[in-house]
């Protein structure tokens, strides 16, 4: 599956932290798997795992997020001492520019960083949207289907003879809370969490009794004894 599904790739690629380094290291002592990472050039197609990820960048995400749409002069012409029309048209050049770049390669071209992934894509977003947004959805990826599982799971409590008519977007916030914060606290565990709480309390009190009623029988039994010796 992994090898018809360049996500996979792709969600490791898109750590900060491995990049193409831990494919390297896993293939690049073996025969049999020294061309999968940049594809072997007798097969002709064959454009290996960075050739599979660089496709799926290019189909799916590059553009498609950064993409700024620039009112023309003719349409809105710029006034004299319009100093924010000005900062429009400069912001305009820069953002043509900057589109200019390829994202995919200057990311591959640095060094790894220890850093979670959600935090680089975030702090990159407004800078590179594009592969900001490619990265954040591979970071999304589940490492397995229990969690999937679980959703399906849980929907079918959700959605009852009461509440067929649900809406998608309410039942998707609903389960996105649930797997948050975790499934609601019924009314009998509260009551068994306070009833344990009544419980804990109790006991700290006999416990404080039984104290008092220790140092209290010592006491007396101490009296008794320096009476009788005081006795002539």
């Amino acid at each position: 599956m992994a090898d018809s599904n360049p996500v996979y790739y792709a969600a490791q690629f898109l750590q900060p932290g491995l990049k193409w380094s831990w494919f390297s290291d896993k293939m690049d002592g073996h025969i049999e798997k020294k061309h999968w990472l940049r594809g072997n050039p007798r097969i002709a197609g064959d454009t290996g795992i960075q050739g599979k990820v660089r496709q799926l960048y290019t189909d799916e995400y590059k553009g498609r997020y950064s993409q700024i749409e620039v009112p023309s002069q003719s349409t809105h012409p710029r006034r004299h001492g319009d100093d924010f029309g000005g900062l429009q048209a400069h912001q305009a050049v820069r953002n043509r520019s900057s589109q200019a770049i390829d994202f995919f390669d200057e990311y591959s071209a640095h060094d790894t960083r220890e850093i979670e992934a959600l935090i680089y894509w975030n702090e990159r977003y407004n800078s590179q949207p594009d592969l900001a947004r490619m990265g954040l959805d591979m970071a999304a990826l589940p490492c397995m289907s229990d969690e999937c599982e679980r959703v399906f799971s849980s929907a079918k409590h959700l959605i009852s003879d009461a509440r067929n008519r649900l809406q998608a977007d309410i039942i998707e916030a609903s389960e996105c809370l649930r797997s948050w914060f975790g499934p609601p606290i019924s009314d009998e565990a509260n009551q068994s969490k306070k009833n344990g709480s009544n419980t804990i309390d109790n006991t700290e009190d006999m416990v404080k009794e039984a104290s008092i009623d220790e140092q209290g029988d010592g006491s007396e039994a101490e009296t008794d004894i320096n009476y009788t010796l005081e006795e002539p």
